[in-house]
């Protein structure tokens, strides 16, 4: 198997033509199965964000040792507005960027949130030091089925 090796902005080598920028794979798990088997993938990027939460793929990356990047972690800015987040995010002391991203950096993911400015970017810095609550956790885990 040849092996293949990428970042965002290098071309990569897929079946018989070149495609350019991650590979991204949002597919049935047979196809996915497929494609890993065929290259080396060391990273999946797609969106993720409570009520947006494929735990399944994400055992199967997890699994198979390729690292997941979470896409649009804030949902385009949404999840920071909604009612339900910021209750949540209250509770857990934090603001609602803050409480998505830990969240997300709990479980292994590598988040990449647009900042619009200098004191957000700063604030998104201190997820990594945030602390959940297992109910806050679970919280978030339930998000699409319990709001």
């Amino acid at each position: 198997m040849q092996k293949i090796k990428y970042k965002i902005t290098i071309p990569i080598l897929r079946q018989s033509f070149l495609a350019y920028g991650l590979l991204i794979i949002s597919i049935i798990s047979k196809k996915h199965e497929a494609i890993s088997e065929r290259f080396d993938i060391y990273n999946h990027q797609f969106e993720i964000f409570p009520g947006n939460f494929d735990q399944k793929l994400i055992n199967y990356c997890q699994r198979k040792k390729i690292t997941v990047t979470a896409y649009s972690p804030l949902n385009k800015g949404r999840m920071i507005k909604n009612p339900n987040i910021k209750k949540i995010a209250e509770a857990a002391s934090v603001n609602p960027a803050q409480l998505i991203l830990a969240w997300l950096l709990g479980k292994g993911i590598i988040v990449i949130p647009k900042a619009e400015s200098y004191e957000h970017l700063l604030e998104n810095f201190q997820a990594d030091k945030v602390k959940l609550s297992r109910e806050i956790i679970k919280a978030l885990d339930d998000f699409g089925s319990t709001f």
